[in-house]
């Protein structure tokens, strides 16, 4: 089940406080359990997408989601935030972002892809069985504006993004959006992505603690296998990413991997509302992902990254899960470094 941290909540609770609005009418069911939970707990990605929908009706459509970065503090990300805020250059940050940022809210993947000339951090929807995003619109907005202010922290306000690009429509309040990243902001855009020059996101930084980072990252890694062992689907989801490639991810092999019999795998699987064959098709579609994000590697290689029979299987299976083929989606990125 996705899910995000408790902090991140927190902040974003911050968010309607400041806009006077009543928490009552945006936690409702079991989105007020999280307001007396303890700080380690985590709100699950449909109750998350309601409590934005209600808040962002509440404020009139304003874009609130653009507040959570001027609201942020490294506490609401645990570690994470910590390992942020001590990073060497703003490249460290988008690094670290895209490796933890399960951590925060496992209901988007994000992917960093890397050119001679840019950085550009693309954030991957994650979709629920009915093919609805599991993130609000407001949650995309919320998690560029938070990786725009680390950024103006870690650089001392020198390094921004040089475009941002959001999927959905244009909004009412575009202006807004301008005004906060800094920069030229388009719509209905084919992909979520911040784009930064390489050059400046990769210079270093006076106020870096490359001692604090590490620290941090080694508690982030406890952190993140922690949420495996009490998130099934998503530990199954990573050991078949890491599987992929190197030898069959079968479920004889996952469950050896999880130390439990398949047939244990198959219930707990079952009790979280997932089965094996629909992780598989998930980790094999992130995977892609992320190949295709790296310009070097080419597309000749993905069938035996990915498990694949054929060239042709995969170009099916890919245009199935994107409604376009692998060269055109690795075009689309391409217009975006």
């Amino acid at each position: 089940m996705e899910t995000y941290y408790r902090g991140w909540v927190n902040c974003a609770q911050r968010v309607f406080e400041n806009h006077n609005l009543c928490l009552n009418e945006i936690f409702v069911g079991e989105a007020r359990s999280i307001l007396t939970s303890d700080n380690d707990s985590r709100l699950p990605a449909t109750t998350m997408r309601e409590v934005w929908d209600r808040a962002t009706t509440l404020a009139g459509n304003l874009p609130i989601g653009l507040e959570m970065g001027r609201e942020i503090q490294p506490t609401h990300m645990h570690a994470l935030g910590f390992a942020l805020w001590a990073s060497n250059n703003v490249a460290d940050v988008l690094d670290r972002i895209c490796r933890y940022s399960p951590f925060v809210s496992t209901a988007s993947a994000m992917i960093l892809g890397k050119t001679a000339h840019s950085h550009t951090l693309f954030w991957q929807n994650r979709m629920d069985s009915k093919g609805q995003a599991w993130a609000h619109d407001s949650a995309v907005d919320s998690c560029f504006s938070v990786i725009a202010h680390v950024g103006w922290h870690v650089s001392q306000n020198r390094v921004g993004p040089k475009e941002v690009h959001f999927m959905r429509a244009r909004p009412l309040h575009e202006q807004r959006y301008q005004d906060l990243f800094r920069c030229p902001v388009f719509f209905n855009s084919t992909m979520n992505c911040l784009i930064y020059d390489r050059a400046e996101s990769e210079h270093s930084q006076p106020g870096a603690n490359s001692d604090l980072a590490l620290h941090n990252e080694t508690l982030m890694d406890r952190l993140m296998a922690q949420l495996e062992a009490e998130d099934i689907e998503l530990a199954v989801s990573r050991k078949l990413k890491a599987a992929l490639g190197s030898v069959e991810p079968t479920p004889q092999h996952i469950a050896d991997e999880l130390f439990m019999s398949v047939r244990s795998l198959q219930r707990y699987l079952l009790q979280a509302g997932t089965n094996f064959s629909d992780l598989l098709t998930k980790a094999r579609q992130e995977r892609s992902f992320e190949l295709l994000h790296q310009p070097d590697v080419p597309l000749t290689n993905f069938p035996d990254a990915l498990g694949f029979s054929s060239q042709s299987a995969f170009n099916r299976a890919f245009k199935r899960w994107q409604g376009i083929s692998p060269n055109q989606y690795r075009r689309q990125i391409l217009r975006f470094s």
